[in-house]
């Protein structure tokens, strides 16, 4: 792994899985969500990691899983699309939000059906 990465514990509530969008959370990090502001995404969790456990969240390099399913709702990303943050927490969509008071946010953009190059974008509050 790069320098495109940081620790952090998982203060969620459930397990993070490999490939789930996270957020800034004050005691660690937490699935980050387009439907609550101070859920914006900062990267990608690098393993499945337990409530409490520690490791490693992906912010800026090319990540590569061979089934994105608990990630997009399907095994392989769409190549060339741009993936935002979705309604769902710790999930992506190709499809942004577009309601008053939900987060527009860039995460990544495909270049294979397995890899993902991560560009979180700042998010735009609708």
């Amino acid at each position: 792994m790069g320098a495109g990465y940081f620790s952090a514990e998982n203060a969620d509530l459930t397990t993070i899985f490999r490939g789930q969008v996270v957020a800034v959370h004050p005691d660690g990090i937490w699935r980050a969500s387009a439907v609550d502001d101070t859920r914006n995404a900062v990267g990608l969790m690098s393993e499945d990691t337990p409530v409490g456990g520690r490791n490693n969240v992906v912010t800026d390099e090319v990540f590569t899983m061979p089934d994105w399913t608990l990630v997009i709702g399907k095994q392989n990303l769409d190549v060339g699309e741009i993936y935002f943050l979705d309604t769902v927490s710790g999930k992506m969509t190709i499809t942004p939000p577009g309601i008053p008071g939900q987060v527009a946010q860039q995460i990544g953009r495909a270049i294979s059906s397995i890899a993902l190059d991560i560009e979180c974008e700042e998010a735009i509050l609708l």
